[in-house]
């Protein structure tokens, strides 16, 4: 067992070292360490016939933009040159069912918004069952 005096300054060094540097910076982040991908607003949506996911990209042309799949993960980058120092970019990616097919997705770029479709299998698609 420590010595109370002891005890204490391990205590408050303990103290001083975690707790006050770590809850005090528990919620915030550097502003270098933001990416932009954290702060891209997202809407993603299911329907009978399919999956529906909107992303702000303001300020990217189509161009820019690479949309990628790998193991029913959706990946979009986005990557811009403002000027000779300066770069743009971004990654997000999205774990969608594997009732998705890729195959026959569709991108579209509005206004800064990129939304994509894409249609289940038809495996997966809502039908009827009649009865005997």
């Amino acid at each position: 067992m420590l010595p109370a005096i002891r005890r204490n300054r391990v205590d408050s060094l303990f103290k001083d070292f975690m707790f006050d540097d770590v809850l005090s910076n528990l919620f915030e982040t550097p502003k270098n360490l933001i990416s932009e991908a954290t702060s891209r607003l997202s809407n993603f949506s299911e329907t009978k016939e399919g999956f529906e996911l909107s992303i702000e990209v303001p300020g990217y042309e189509k161009s820019e933009l690479a949309i990628s799949v790998d193991n029913s993960i959706l990946i979009i980058r986005g990557k811009q040159v403002v000027d000779e120092k300066t770069k743009r970019q971004f990654s997000c990616s999205y774990s969608l069912p594997r009732a998705a097919d890729f195959s026959k997705a569709r991108a579209d770029l509005k206004n800064g918004i990129l939304t994509l479709s894409i249609p289940k299998v038809e495996s997966a698609k809502a039908r009827e069952i009649t009865i005997n």
